[in-house]
């Protein structure tokens, strides 16, 4: 065996990267993912703070995601229409306005309750164009037979930042301040707009495109209804978005109330399960081709499920930290590879809005935050983790039985 083919097989999991305007896209994607893992923190923590209630952080949560659900078909439309190079810069426009502005607010003691609920929409609905518009950008600048390690090393960098950002989350509400804490997540922002200002590759494919955002939108709901595997991939997402992903708007509480770690400790906590997130989507991007696809993606979401069942009866902090990690592995690999069987089910015109499909599937969140916020507030976070990691599990068991369709990927 040589030593170049050696050299080749370590640097493959990184090929996307000898792309010019993937490497710009992904040091962009490291700059808005510290800003997006913070604002994960930051903003659960201030509205804990100052609503102190499980159900208003549940609800502020929702709501936060409620642009998900709304807006992900129309903004997969939009993304098939214009160029997505644009409109990401657009994107992470909003954010730093947003950023700055909720920093100002705090600084002044202007920020109640319902002002950060309403901020919290507002970057709900950036979040919901930029997961959509991203991943179909990748396909422009890669094609497709590097999408699933485009979107693989991509997912490197979003989850990378997710330790640091969840550590300076925590860490700069204890050092610098609430408003501090927003003026960071600006400047993470702003540095991730000079990366995006260069980039070159254009959505030229969208020039086929003739319909109006609004046939597009009509065109992207009959994708579901005549594609099996659109169709079963946004019920497995609607179903983990509700039972798994929800257990974020509980973790404050687990780390206040159960573990007692304040709010450092929360922030390790989430840094805990972004590292294995970043463990997840490199075995991703080594495995590539080699592996099985349906198989993957149904046994990431059983683990999930059995990480959360063990989560909820944990008690220590440093066993907390450990589950934690197996379920950023487990939430990674579910992840990304959503989003790879989406783009390569669908023709090259319908990217954008297949993209959108998944972005309303993210969108039922608010549903699974509000249930796990009604749970944890009258029978406790610990009894509402038990309930949907055992209804996750049960639900898996069963989609295995029956979406074929998946299992074959």
């Amino acid at each position: 065996m040589s030593v170049q083919y050696l050299f080749s097989r370590m640097v493959s999991p990184f090929a996307s990267m000898q792309n010019r305007d993937f490497r710009l896209l992904w040091f962009a994607t490291l700059a808005t993912s510290l800003g997006f893992w913070m604002e994960q923190i930051v903003m659960g923590w201030f509205i804990l703070q100052l609503s102190d209630s499980p159900f208003i952080l549940g609800l502020a949560n929702a709501l936060r995601m409620a642009p998900f659900f709304f807006f992900g078909i129309l903004a997969g439309s939009i993304a098939d229409k214009l160029d997505r190079r644009l409109l990401i810069r657009l994107v992470i426009t909003v954010k730093l306005v947003v950023s700055v502005g909720l920093g100002a607010l705090a600084s002044l003691g202007l920020a109640s309750t319902n002002v950060v609920i309403l901020m919290g929409i507002i970057y709900g609905s950036a979040n919901a164009f930029l997961l959509t518009v991203r991943p179909a950008y990748i396909h422009d600048i890669v094609g497709s037979a590097q999408v699933i390690n485009g979107i693989s090393v991509n997912q490197i960098a979003w989850r990378t930042m997710g330790l640091p950002g969840a550590l300076f989350g925590g860490g700069a509400i204890l050092w610098i301040g609430m408003e501090g804490a927003f003026y960071l997540m600006g400047i993470s922002y702003l540095l991730a707009l000079m990366f995006l200002m260069f980039l070159r590759t254009t959505s030229q494919q969208n020039s086929e495109n003739s319909a109006s955002v609004w046939q597009n939108v009509i065109e992207g709901i009959e994708l579901i209804k005549s594609n099996p595997i659109v169709l079963h991939l946004l019920i497995l997402i609607m179903i983990a978005e509700v039972l798994a992903f929800s257990h974020m708007s509980v973790l404050p509480i687990f780390a206040d109330d159960i573990l007692s770690v304040g709010s450092g400790g929360f922030g390790i906590l989430s840094a805990s399960r972004a590292f294995g997130s970043i463990l997840g989507v490199l075995l991703l991007a080594i495995a590539g081709t080699r592996i099985p696809n349906g198989k993957t993606l149904f046994t990431s979401i059983i683990l999930y499920s059995i990480a959360l069942i063990w989560f909820s009866f944990s008690e220590a902090f440093l066993l907390s930290l450990f589950i934690l990690l197996i379920v950023g592995i487990a939430a990674s690999i579910f992840d990304a590879l959503q989003q790879v069987l989406l783009q390569l089910n669908v023709g090259n015109t319908q990217r954008g809005r297949a993209m959108g499909i998944w972005v309303l599937g993210v969108g039922v969140g608010p549903l699974g935050h509000l249930e796990v916020g009604i749970l944890a507030e009258f029978w406790g976070a610990t009894s509402a983790l038990l309930i949907n990691g055992t209804l996750l599990l049960v639900f898996t068991c069963f989609a295995i039985l029956s979406m074929k369709t998946i299992k074959q990927l």
